[in-house]
């Protein structure tokens, strides 16, 4: 099969956090493809898709985005880098289904089945308020991939929370821990080893993530083993 996962740097990868060379080596013989980019909105990914998604059609896409937008509306830092990254956000929910909504009309084009996830995780306390709005985001991803046959919609953020809810026993104190803006450039940069990802969210009490956003090998792994029993179910 041919497949093809749209997002931001979640699905582009990182040390210690990128899914797809572990679907990979799980699934050998399907091309897969990456068209992940970090800092990538729910709008530049839209244009992304337009203008220089690879050709021909998909047997199976995966859209998951939206971390960036929620994001970007309450961390200033965070809005001047998407500014000089020209990757512009959407204000509010109703924007954010617009334009999702557009994104699907494209991938619908090209893929026989698409695959609809939300964003997981901003830090590792689900009662935080961003980590609320990502809820409410999630629930606009579901209303809107409904409306489209080829679509269907995968809890993935569910599955994290149910993850973070098992480990409770486990160091927690510091999950409310998000990066600052510069320190999450760096560390990408820096972080080389699968070892040294899982060691620095270790030291903030964080279990799925290494800096309360992005991927460890741990979060990782439980990304690629869900989508290979999507990939696998039909």
């Amino acid at each position: 099969m041919r497949i093809i996962f749209c997002g931001d740097s979640l699905t582009e990868g990182e040390c210690g956090g990128a899914f797809i060379p572990m679907i990979e080596k799980q699934l050998p013989g399907h091309e897969l493809i990456n068209f992940g980019k970090g800092g990538d909105t729910v709008i530049s990914l839209k244009e992304r898709i337009i203008q220089n998604a690879p050709d021909g059609s998909y047997d199976i896409a995966f859209l998951w985005v939206g971390l960036n937008d929620v994001y970007a509306r309450s961390h200033r830092a965070f809005k001047m880098k998407l500014k000089i990254l020209s990757q512009p956000w959407t204000s509010d929910n109703k924007e954010f289904a617009e334009h999702y909504s557009q994104v699907l009309e494209h991938l619908t084009l090209k893929a026989s089945r698409i695959i609809t996830l939300p964003p997981t995780l901003l830090s590792e306390n689900p009662s935080n308020p961003a980590n609320m709005e990502l809820e409410n985001v999630s629930k606009v991803i579901q209303d809107v991939a409904a409306g489209f046959p080829k679509a269907e919609f995968y809890d993935l953020r569910r599955l994290f929370l149910n993850a973070l809810d098992a480990n409770e026993g486990s160091q927690r104190l510091l999950s409310n821990y998000l990066p600052s803006t510069l320190n999450m450039t760096v560390s990408a940069l820096v972080l080389r080893r699968t070892e040294d990802a899982l060691a620095k969210g270790k030291s903030k009490g964080l279990y799925l993530t290494r800096d309360g956003i992005h991927l460890n090998q741990r979060g990782a792994r439980m990304v690629a083993d869900a989508f290979v029993g999507l990939i696998e179910s039909k």
